[in-house]
């Protein structure tokens, strides 16, 4: 018969233990994945297929919409304004020069206009730069107020249809572009490709020109009058 040494016997124990060990492992995975409801696994996938992607182009919302429009135009308006204000400072400042010329230099009547134009200058010098950082401080207010009005728009629209992501886009892209420049810009474009009803530019714009129009109703007055 054949002799058995006692390592061929530790040998075998341990080949036994581990094919136990695997089978043991491949049982407890085996009820694991049967343990799983169906539902749940179905219930993943829809939830990833739900995923949906819209674009839209900031710039054509912008220069479209009738608030942002009507802002700006006051604000022109405004800066036409200081412009005509600042003409006639200017104007008043010809004048004493005209009225320096005669006199002589260093006379007493000379250098009394001297000191009015030196006044005249510095007050339109303190004047153009403080209505400067008005302009740009109304102008940067416009744009903000305008950009969260556009993404609370867009924050409703996605909830309520369900879009995940929203991206922005040029919707013109290369077809339309002529100098070099925006045909450089075309080409850099991230979005190569997107469905029709994945741009969400008319919906978005055609909703903020809504409110903006109910808005000014609400706020006009009534055209009735009473006696």
């Amino acid at each position: 018969f054949e002799v058995i040494d006692e390592a061929s016997l530790q040998r075998s124990a341990i080949a036994v233990k581990f094919e136990f060990r695997t089978a043991f492992l491949l049982l407890v995975a085996a009820f694991s994945l049967a343990a799983v409801p169906p539902q749940v696994v179905d219930a993943q996938t829809t939830e990833t297929d739900r995923h949906q992607l819209g674009l839209i182009d900031m710039a054509y919302v912008f220069k479209n919409y009738q608030k942002f429009n009507d802002q700006t135009e006051a604000l022109q308006a405004e800066i036409v304004e200081t412009d005509t204000e600042m003409k006639s400072r200017v104007e008043a400042g010809q004048k004493i020069q005209a009225q320096m010329k005669e006199f002589s230099a260093g006379s007493a009547e000379y250098e009394k206009l001297e000191g009015d134009l030196l006044t005249e200058q510095a007050e339109l010098k303190k004047l153009q730069l403080k209505k400067q950082r008005e302009f740009m401080r109304k102008e940067a207010d416009i744009y903000k107020e305008t950009y969260l009005e556009v993404r609370d728009a867009i924050s409703r629209y996605s909830t309520y249809y369900k879009y995940t992501l929203i991206l922005r886009f040029d919707r013109s892209g290369v077809t339309s572009a002529e100098n070099p420049q925006d045909i450089v810009e075309g080409l850099n474009q991230q979005v190569l490709y997107h469905r029709n009803r994945d741009d969400l530019t008319d919906p978005i714009l055609n909703y903020l020109n809504e409110h903006w129009k109910r808005t000014q109703q609400a706020a006009a007055p009534s055209s009735s009058t009473t006696n």
